[in-house]
């Protein structure tokens, strides 16, 4: 398997300057169930979500299990020897908070992660994480840090190339106050992984750790290039609904071929990046002159 390849030789280039050993201690430390208490659904998500997401969505009318909550006094969790896809989430992702104290753990993490623990040990694990948010050609660390500004300047070009590719999809959009954070968010801040079938998002990883981000709009646009006389002929309930379930409906092959032939040339991206990095400065200096 590609993907499983690609994993082994990142892993195999990491750098070590941090040892999950060393620190074992810190990083899978006990803690009360209240310290992770809001992070634990997430969590569970991400550990579960292959499978949820071999299946077909729901009926419209299907009632969804509720989520029972813990009462009583707090336990305590031992990171350090629990057993479990949740621990060794909960360890890597804990780990990883302490390596990069700025970024710490943020939502969508969990789901890369998840994907990494499906394929490696534990700290092989790690070390994916460490280097798909760092090294290029992924560098993801920007789409989780302070304010998440690199997530905002992602969604821009989305949304710019969305405008240039299919303008009547995008009008279309505007039409019916369809904002591309309610749809594109998942897909390009977990890069596919929250929301795609699993043989889906490994044919995209392939591509995406060995290209980076040009791949990432190549599969938003072919989603979108494939799904456009559909959502041409929606309403907004009807185009969030679908964007919800699309994912199910997906050919990998289909939609990879579909995607490479996207003329889209990594100077289209670079130009709306730059664009997006001028407004950011116009709007702080308005700011500035404003106190």
């Amino acid at each position: 398997n590609n993907t499983v390849q690609t994993l082994e030789q990142i892993s195999a280039n990491c750098p070590t300057p941090f040892s999950l050993a060393d620190n074992k201690q810190r990083a899978f430390a006990p803690v009360d169930d209240k310290t992770i208490a809001s992070s634990d659904s997430n969590v569970e998500t991400s550990v579960e979500v292959n499978a949820q997401q071999q299946q077909p969505p729901p009926p419209h009318n299907a009632h969804s299990p509720s989520r029972t909550h813990r009462s009583g006094a707090h336990k305590k969790v031992d990171f350090a020897n629990a057993e479990g896809g949740q621990a060794s989430l909960r360890r890597v992702l804990r780990a990883y908070s302490l390596y990069d104290q700025d970024v710490g753990y943020c939502q969508g993490m969990n789901f890369l992660a998840g994907m990494f623990i499906t394929y490696v040990p534990e700290e092989e694990a790690f070390w994916l994480l460490v280097s798909v948010m760092n090294e290029s050609p992924c560098r993801m660390r920007g789409l989780f840090g302070v304010g998440m500004l690199e997530a905002h300047q992602v969604l821009y070009v989305a949304e710019q190339l969305i405008s240039q590719f299919y303008p009547k999809l995008a009008k279309h959009f505007d039409q019916e106050n369809i904002h591309i954070t309610m749809f594109a968010t998942q897909w390009l801040l977990t890069m596919y992984t929250s929301s795609f079938p699993f043989d889906v998002v490994t044919r995209i990883w392939d591509c995406f750790l060995s290209e980076g981000w040009k791949v990432t709009y190549r599969i938003m646009l072919a989603l979108l290039e494939s799904a456009g006389p559909q959502l041409m002929k929606m309403h907004f309930e009807e185009i969030l609904n679908y964007f919800k379930e699309m994912a199910f409906y997906l050919d990998s092959n289909d939609l990879l071929e579909s995607a490479f032939k996207i003329q889209l040339k990594k100077k289209h991206i670079a130009k709306y990046a730059k664009e997006w990095v001028h407004k950011e400065a116009e709007k702080k200096k308005k700011k500035e002159q404003q106190h």
